[in-house]
């Protein structure tokens, strides 16, 4: 059955395959991210128990595995940008038994995955009130793939926006206004930093920690703030720290360089 909706302005927050994008050709984004995850309890696997977080990169083609400690559990996955990768599952499965799990069943019964639009800096806003949020828009980090952070900023902008359109005191353009201000520049410049990111994945990794960028891009992700913001506060450390390599080791989370 088909249903008619009326509505005087419309919000899409419909996801990754949104059918407001698609119809009104607002968002651009460059490309679709895939990720894999499963969880794995620790009745199901010998792994230890007390095991930092960590990201190895270089496991995928132009992307990264993780391993998260979670209260009886842990979250594994792969991530990639790559467009046209296949055997996906395989080279979970690998990743999992290089990891050093020693699972006692099929972890990929628990199998995740997700589809990821990045790079949607670029956005044509319409002339009706129509607003485009989250993965509907290809807001998410290109380098990470977290979208969280900006689909509830773009949500909070479209709410905003809708109410002032509502009371006549602003133009539907007022939210790609505000959009441009607060989460396109961060999605325009995780795109362009996971291009350098992952084409050279072990130069990157190791310019990152001789600049002391990794530690306080770790310390202002943690403390809520976006990339741009991590970048621009922690630029003085990143000048202390040019001649004084041993200060910005981190331990956590681990980064794996490369991989064997």
């Amino acid at each position: 059955t088909s249903r008619d909706f009326v509505a005087r302005q419309l919000v899409g927050a419909d996801g990754a395959y949104s059918i407001v994008n698609r119809t009104f050709h607002i968002a651009h984004p460059q490309a679709i991210a895939t990720a894999v995850e499963v969880n794995i309890s620790h009745a199901d696997s010998e792994y230890p128990e007390l095991v930092s977080a960590s990201f190895d990169y270089g496991v995928i083609p132009r992307g990264y595995g993780w391993v998260f400690p979670k209260p009886g559990h842990w979250s594994a996955g792969l991530y990639t940008l790559e467009g046209k990768l296949s055997g996906i599952r395989d080279l979970l499965s690998d990743y999992l038994r290089k990891r050093g799990f020693h699972l006692r069943k099929d972890p990929l019964e628990d199998l995740h995955g997700h589809r990821i639009p990045v790079g949607g800096y670029r956005v044509t806003p319409p002339e009706i009130p129509v607003y485009v949020t989250g993965d509907a828009g290809g807001f998410a980090d290109a380098v990470t793939g977290e979208g969280i952070f900006h689909a509830l900023e773009s949500g909070r902008l479209a709410g905003e926006a809708a109410v002032k359109v509502h009371r006549r005191v602003a133009s539907p353009s007022s939210y790609y206004e505000a959009l441009a201000e607060r989460v396109l520049p961060d999605t325009r410049i995780s795109w362009k930093l996971a291009g350098v990111v992952y084409s050279a994945p072990g130069f990157s990794l190791f310019a990152l920690s001789r600049l002391g960028i990794w530690r306080p891009l770790i310390q202002g992700y943690s403390e809520g703030l976006t990339l741009r913001r991590s970048l621009l506060v922690s630029a003085p450390l990143w000048l202390r720290s040019l001649g004084n390599a041993s200060a910005v080791t981190c331990k956590w989370p681990s980064i794996n360089r490369k991989w064997h």
